[in-house]
């Protein structure tokens, strides 16, 4: 006899859900730190330690996610944004982790996708924003020379 992964009822596999490796009634498939039902089509996650195993007490138990609980426990957070990264598409830039639609110009607000330099935040700028930026900001002497 199957059974649910939350009630430990009799389930009838037209009505059932599979996720985190066990089968759910529909609506018990449920998040664990804010209790709100996952459903079928959302993305979740399956807490594991290094070795595989639920990170909870019963070591049967599957430990899941929402997607926003598992941002908000996330120990590695975007620069942009500051939720956590759970998508295998980040960027790695100056020591600090984006989500790749985070990662754009400071002053345009563009995707950056090549070289950049960022300001002094941490921020990426395009070079032509940058050197745009530098020079609405500079104040110069009539006489003085500038580099090119």
């Amino acid at each position: 006899m199957v059974v649910c992964g939350e009630c430990g009822s009799s389930l009838q596999a037209e009505s059932a859900i599979y996720a985190a490796h066990r089968l759910w009634h529909e609506g018990h498939f449920r998040c664990r730190g804010c209790t709100q039902i996952i459903h079928e089509d959302e993305q979740y996650a399956l807490v594991v330690d290094e070795n595989g195993c639920p990170h909870e007490t019963n070591r049967d138990e599957p430990h899941s996610l929402c997607r926003k609980c598992f941002e908000h426990r996330s120990s590695v957070k975007c620069h942009g944004c500051n939720r956590g990264i759970i998508s295998t598409r980040y960027v790695e830039a100056g020591g600090r982790m984006w989500h790749s639609y985070c990662f754009v110009c400071a002053f345009c607000q563009r995707e950056v996708a090549d070289s950049y330099v960022h300001d002094e935040d941490g921020r990426p700028l395009h070079r032509v924003c940058f050197l745009d930026r530098a020079m609405k900001a500079a104040i110069v002497d009539e006489g003085a020379r500038l580099p090119i």
